[in-house]
């Protein structure tokens, strides 16, 4: 018998190798639009992607601000010229191709499944998302997929989690866990939520932020006896 009965996994940078499908989305967007791919491109992209995303997960901006505004802040710090809303309807495109998995997340949902319910909770667009797990080989080991986009909220919000309790009909938090990448989004949600907490930490990054999970890994592997 499992400790947790219900498992919810952030998906980008959790399950999924989202730092190589970033790298090769921007790569091929920029050459779209006649830039040469660089690593500093790379940085100065990721820099306004996270001020961005910080803003959305705080409910200070919409999707479409993130979307299209990254592109607007990168192109007038470039000088590419082009219009940076195209510019963000290419990158989604080539983004929602992309479903690389991190190192063992297939093996871990297919070891989880049936002692489990298992759930993907992700703030990432509806359209993009859907698109990368339609033909991802671990899609078929989850019962539920909850996009921010079509939740009205995101995570850390604790209306996200609300959502997700009664679709899951989860009325004993205790029996639930959240696992993500994200100490202000999965973590933190996963605290406001009320449920079990586990940081996936494969850089084994400082935790400065004061928010303290309840399990922390630096493998997927080490999941396994946290959850069953």
């Amino acid at each position: 018998m499992s400790k947790f009965d219900y498992v919810l996994f952030d998906l980008d940078k959790t399950l999924f190798d989202f730092d190589t499908s970033e790298k090769y989305s921007l790569d091929a967007t920029l050459k779209r639009f006649g830039y040469q791919y660089n690593k500093g491109a790379l940085n100065l992209f990721q820099k306004i992607n996270r001020d961005l995303w910080g803003k959305y997960d705080k409910g200070e901006i919409a999707h479409s601000d993130v979307k299209y505004g990254r592109f607007l802040r990168l192109f007038d710090a470039l000088n590419i010229s082009g219009d940076h809303n195209r510019a963000g309807d290419t990158y989604v495109d080539f983004l929602g191709g992309c479903n690389e998995l991190t190192r063992f997340s297939l093996e871990l949902c297919e070891l989880l499944f049936g002692d489990c319910t298992l759930a993907i909770v992700t703030n990432g667009f509806s359209t993009t998302q859907h698109k990368r797990l339609k033909h991802s080989p671990i899609t078929p080991y989850f019962d539920y997929i909850f996009i921010s986009d079509e939740i009205g909220a995101q995570k850390p919000n604790i209306a996200f989690f609300n959502h997700v309790f009664k679709v899951m009909d989860i009325k004993n938090k205790e029996k639930a866990i959240i696992i993500g990448d994200s100490l202000k989004t999965d973590i933190m949600g996963g605290q406001n939520a009320g449920i079990k907490t586990c940081w996936f930490n494969p850089t084994k990054t400082k935790n400065r932020s004061g928010i303290k999970p309840d399990f922390e890994v630096y493998k997927l592997e080490q999941v396994i006896d946290i959850v069953i």
